[in-house]
């Protein structure tokens, strides 16, 4: 499999979905999405993940939160899976790395339950911004956007 070839549309894919869906969220948008990506990347070579395992973490990473696209915020997890299952169901993906995929996407849903290493990387790296700098500023997006979805 081409990973890094598959990465790249993957990427493309996601950022384009976010820019095309004109939900403008403070904080599940196209920044964090990278920032996630970004840090499971991190963490994935901390670990010196094989380059499947890899893959299945940094793909899971640009579609976790594609769910918040196209709908509440109710269980965006699902929605982002059944986003990412067509996407690479299309790009004929073989169907246990579909599966991977799947569960670490869902592996983000809070509370959080990953059950091997590369749900971890990504559970863990979905949430990086709490040991950082900017959690302050990330607590405050994260506040104001709850806020417009509950209509406060």
């Amino acid at each position: 499999m081409d990973y890094a070839g598959s990465l790249s549309g993957i990427a493309h894919f996601t950022e384009q979905t976010i820019i095309k869906s004109c939900r403008f969220l403070p904080y599940h948008n196209l920044e964090h999405t990278r920032n996630v990506v970004d840090a499971a990347r991190q963490i994935g070579e901390h670990y010196q993940l094989n380059d499947a395992d890899s893959f299945t973490v940094q793909a899971s990473a640009w579609f976790h939160d594609l769910g918040f696209t196209n709908g509440p915020s109710h269980d965006p997890e699902l929605r982002s899976v059944q986003i990412a299952e067509s996407w690479l169901k299309e790009h004929k993906v073989e169907p246990e790395m579909i599966h991977k995929i799947r569960n670490c996407i869902l592996s983000t849903r809070l509370p959080q339950n990953p059950a091997n290493l590369a749900e971890k990387v990504l559970a863990d790296a979905d949430l990086w911004n709490l040991g950082t700098e900017f959690f302050t500023e990330q607590q405050n997006r994260l506040k104001k956007e709850l806020e417009q979805e509950s209509g406060n």
